[in-house]
């Protein structure tokens, strides 16, 4: 057992989920020796690394995975739920077989499910956020439009916009393009609008344990869920998983 500590101690870093890659991200200037990135550009770098997550909590989820985190719902049952995979129109996926030229459906598999809130939030998403501006650059969102077409300018009426920096609980914290930061609290009320296929309520059918008093954005461990991910983790008995 000792052993086991020891070496998990060793390999977590170098597992640890990787942060997105600075290269995809605007405002990259490439030079003959050297990179420079924007203040906005390096800040997400930096809230972004892996070793923001405490050190408990980084060891819990290499074990059970970090799907839970934020999560509203558990389903019940021996195997995870199974439900079609979407594309960014929301039609189901499939994969022709350039031999025989059958298709075959994607489907992803979920034991937590995360209904539409800051859980959801990764860093680098733009955020339109329209509610009630109450000064110092805090706002307390209503309704929250995620990653909208690139080539969109926001409308007059948006209250705050700009690019996700961290998520904790039910408090949002942004970035414009000129690097001022703006806090956005949300709550049970507020809406979400993401790109189609992403964001979805948890399904109808199937047996689901509502969880959100725990694990939920506004539960006893909700500071957490800006550690939600997809990794499902080493211990998990999963029947049925890919």
């Amino acid at each position: 057992m000792l052993i086991t500590l020891v070496l998990l101690i060793g390999i977590f870093p170098s597992s640890a989920q990787n942060p997105p890659d600075p290269m995809t991200w605007p405002g990259l200037v490439l030079h003959d020796n050297h990179i420079d990135l924007k203040p906005v550009d390096f800040s997400l770098v930096v809230s972004s690394q892996p070793d923001k997550e405490p050190l408990l909590l980084r060891y819990i989820t290499r074990l059970f995975g970090d799907d839970w985190l934020g999560a509203d719902w558990m389903y019940i049952g021996l195997g995870a739920y199974r439900y079609p995979a979407l594309d960014k129109n929301g039609q189901q996926l499939n994969v022709t077989n350039p031999l025989t030229g059958m298709k075959t459906t994607l489907w992803k598999n979920a034991r937590f499910w995360t209904d539409p809130g800051p859980a959801l939030l990764a860093a680098s998403d733009t955020l339109w956020v329209w509610g009630y501006d109450a000064g110092s650059h805090m706002v307390y969102a209503d309704n929250l439009l995620v990653n909208p077409p690139a080539r969109m300018a926001p409308p007059d009426d948006v209250s705050v916009f700009g690019r996700v920096i961290a998520v904790s609980g039910q408090t949002i914290t942004i970035q414009d393009l000129e690097g001022i930061r703006s806090i956005v609290s949300v709550d049970p009320y507020t809406t979400y609008s993401f790109p189609k296929g992403e964001g979805l309520p948890h399904p109808k059918d199937g047996l689901w344990l509502n969880i959100s008093w725990l694990t939920g954005p506004g539960g006893l461990l909700g500071r957490y869920d800006g550690f939600h991910g997809t990794y499902r983790g080493i211990l998990r008995l999963d029947f049925n998983q890919p």
